[in-house]
């Protein structure tokens, strides 16, 4: 009996509820505590992105050239259409270029012509036996038969207006010649009468003496004295002679280097005006070259075609006329980021950047790496909202293009990027602005 006793009691004991309340406390206020304590370490020595924030939208103005046309034209041939993906120089349209032909052609011959007599001048000017004609035109133009005629033409000049001034030089040194002989033989003739009349100035001086003392005829005197008077007037006229032949010869002199200056002083002033139009010419041809080439206007750049404006094959195209846009190929994608002006001084080049697309789904499709690679040097005004920015040039990273695949990112499509600027702690997220505030509060104005 008292077994069952004890063992009831046993029972009614096990059913009673621990009625102690510390212990339940006590865990309670591990928890919180380890709680409390491991958010605070957390808060404290957990590393968290510091960035700023900005609004930006896909660009590819810098990617993008506008095709247009110097000085325009009538097109006659169109080779693509919207949407064409096209090759760096593959031709787009052609233009008529029949006039610049044959101006071109015309220019050709001009400057053949030109040059032509340029080398016969420049031999003239020489004193060349023949004409060097230039090397690089005949390479030039080594098919065209109007260079070989123009040539055969200065050559048969040249010849003629050699010859007629060597003639005219000619002409003048047989007549020097003649008056040098003329010289010589009245030189020589002087020089005879000279020896005469020294006789008998020396026979007369002997006679006066007998002629004096009666043993010579006075008569025959007279005869000797009027001998030797003729002799001294013939020298005289002799020395006049003599004088004039050599004034001769000195004119004939000054012509010969009259006609040698002035032949040379034609020579050079023609050289002068012919070296002018050649330089004009070769001015025309380089310019009338290109616009010939660019009556095929090629793509600058691989790409695609876009907002195609001419469309018309015989159709007239106005010097500078937007004709259509090429978007570049398989260029890095750039983002043109709005920043706020109170956090520029935290921005500088280089610095990483994480990009969203919203009209992207953001479950598939994280975060894009990429960096900043310019900042605007002023702040710039917002058309629509008047409010100042800084402009900032984001370009998406090798490694984003490559998360991107598959996806078509466009042309002023959104984004939202995210420019890391360093790490904070949790804990200075949640009190930098409190304590900015305080620094505030506390000073005094």
């Amino acid at each position: 009996m008292m077994k069952n006793n004890e063992k009831n009691d046993k029972a009614a004991g096990s059913d009673r509820v621990d009625t102690r309340i510390w212990p339940p406390i006590l865990r309670g206020i591990i928890v919180i505590v380890l709680g409390v304590g491991g958010f605070l370490f957390w808060a404290v020595q957990a590393p968290l992105d510091a960035g700023v924030v900005a609004d930006g939208t896909v660009t590819v103005s810098s990617n993008r050239k506008t095709i247009q046309h110097l000085s325009g034209g009538r097109v006659t041939d169109i080779f693509i259409k919207e949407g064409d993906v096209v090759k760096k120089d593959q031709v787009l349209v052609r233009l008529d270029k029949m006039q610049l032909d044959m101006r071109y052609s015309a220019l050709n011959a001009q400057y053949i012509s030109a040059k032509s007599i340029e080398d016969r001048l420049l031999a003239e000017r020489d004193g060349l036996d023949t004409i060097a004609f230039d090397n690089t035109l005949t390479e030039k133009f080594a098919d065209n038969k109007r260079l070989a005629e123009v040539r055969n033409l200065q050559a048969k000049l040249f010849d003629t207006r050699k010859k007629t001034i060597e003639d005219e030089l000619s002409m003048i040194q047989e007549t020097l010649d003649g008056l040098l002989g003329q010289t010589e033989n009245l030189n020589r003739i002087k020089g005879y009468r000279d020896h005469q009349f020294n006789l008998i100035t020396r026979e007369l001086g002997a006679i006066r003496a007998l002629s004096e003392k009666n043993y010579y005829p006075k008569a025959q005197l007279l005869v000797l004295e009027r001998e030797a008077a003729e002799i001294s007037g013939s020298v005289s006229e002799d020395i006049l002679n003599i004088a004039k032949l050599k004034s001769q010869q000195n004119e004939l002199k000054i012509k010969a280097y009259q006609v040698r200056h002035q032949y040379l002083r034609e020579v050079e002033s023609e050289l002068t005006e012919k070296q002018k139009e050649v330089a004009m010419l070769e001015d025309e041809l380089v310019s009338t070259r290109h616009e010939l080439d660019n009556t095929e206007i090629r793509s600058p750049i691989d790409g695609i075609v876009l907002d195609v404006k001419v469309s018309t094959v015989g159709g007239v195209i106005q010097p500078g006329e937007h004709l259509m846009d090429i978007i570049a190929a398989r260029q890095p994608l750039q983002i043109d980021a709005k920043i706020p002006v109170h956090a520029i001084d935290k921005l500088v080049p280089g610095l990483t950047v994480d990009v969203l697309f919203p009209a992207l789904n953001h479950a598939l499709l994280p975060s894009v790496p990429a960096r900043v690679l310019t900042i605007s040097a002023d702040r710039l005004i917002d058309e629509v909202t008047q409010q100042p920015y800084y402009l900032a040039e984001v370009q998406v990273s090798a490694e984003g293009v490559h998360l991107l695949g598959d996806y078509k990112i466009k042309a002023g499509m959104p984004a939202s990027v995210t420019i890391k600027t360093g790490e904070r702690t949790f804990l200075s997220y949640l009190f930098k602005p409190l304590i900015a505030r305080l620094e505030l509060a506390f000073k005094e104005y």
